[in-house]
């Protein structure tokens, strides 16, 4: 319902308080919710696919990060179905001592 108010200059002006706000501003304050709403589904996801991928052996976990925040839970099933790096695995225990190669046969134990 709009009403009327009075000015000193004596203009009347129609204010409406059921006024919808800008269109632009709408959308952009719902896009912001957006964003900060699937942002730290997001940042847990890129983690998730990081740490999945490093447990595979897979070279650079830094670089399945970017698939995991982007693409969320698609991107957390891509590395599961990523083959496992063996090789990778055994010289990185080899590296930390964790693990050491059988002098006769040369198989990592």
């Amino acid at each position: 319902m709009a009403r009327r108010d009075e000015s000193d200059t004596g203009k009347q002006h129609a204010v409406s308080r059921d006024a919808a706000p800008h269109p632009v501003i709408t959308g952009l304050m719902s896009s912001i919710a957006l964003l900060v709403g699937c942002f730290p589904i997001s940042l847990v996801c890129g983690i998730a696919t990081m740490s999945i991928a490093e447990n595979k052996g897979q070279l650079d976990p830094f670089r399945w990060f970017f698939p995991g925040f982007l693409l969320t839970r698609i991107g957390v099933a891509i590395a599961v179905a990523a083959p496992v790096n063996q090789d990778a695995i055994d010289q990185d225990a080899a590296r930390q001592g964790k693990a050491k190669a059988c002098p006769k046969c040369a198989e990592v134990v």
